[in-house]
């Protein structure tokens, strides 16, 4: 230790330590599996929130028996069934957030027009085209919009993909004076992220 010059290699080792297993399972949080799934019921998780920030949430296991698979959610999630012309959105929010923001995962049905998926989702959702923000790095059905800097200032992004058993799409709505943009971001991926299909 008598060499001074190596004393802030530590400072910059600890500086730049981050959890990068994102969700994180707290040790020991986890509680009984559940017994036909074989998951945690509820346990403690790290999410990060924006570039350098974390946040400990507590999570449930989230089954959907409909569509035969299972995930996780904070605790206290609001989830909401909406049937629309060509998808079926099961929608997520949170107590003390706004109706104006929101997170949702659903499956689109086999009429849904893939030709025109921009138009219909954005109109599905009552997003204005004019907002679209190409996403860039050929995500294929993937659509970012962004209000600018109007009264009503909300972003997004609508992603369809494909699973085992068909298509589905994820979406994050915010509204910025709800100020949870990146907070709905790290919980829509802690959701599609977790899904496992049975």
């Amino acid at each position: 230790m008598e060499d001074k010059e190596s004393w802030t290699t530590s400072w910059l080792v600890f500086s730049f330590m981050r959890i990068v297993d994102i969700p994180h399972t707290i040790q020991g949080s986890e509680t009984e599996r559940h017994p036909e799934y074989n998951r945690p019921i509820e346990k403690k998780v790290v999410l990060d929130v924006g570039a350098s920030y974390f946040e400990e949430v507590d999570i449930e296991l989230y089954v959907d028996d409909e569509l035969g698979m299972t995930s996780y959610l904070p605790k206290g999630t609001e989830v909401e069934q909406i049937e629309h012309e060509h998808f079926t959105e099961w929608r997520f929010t949170e107590p003390g957030v706004s109706e104006n923001s929101f997170y949702s995962f659903g499956k689109l049905k086999n009429d849904f027009p893939f030709q025109r998926s921009m138009q219909t989702m954005f109109g599905a959702f009552d997003i204005n085209l004019e907002h679209y923000e190409d996403l860039g790095g050929g995500t294929g059905y993937g659509y970012g919009y962004y209000s600018g800097m109007d009264e009503e200032f909300i972003d997004g992004y609508i992603q369809l993909f494909e699973s085992p058993n068909g298509w589905y799409y994820h979406h994050k709505h915010a509204d910025r004076e709800d100020y949870n943009g990146g907070v709905y971001t790290q919980r829509l991926r802690m959701f599609i992220d977790s899904i496992e299909w049975h």
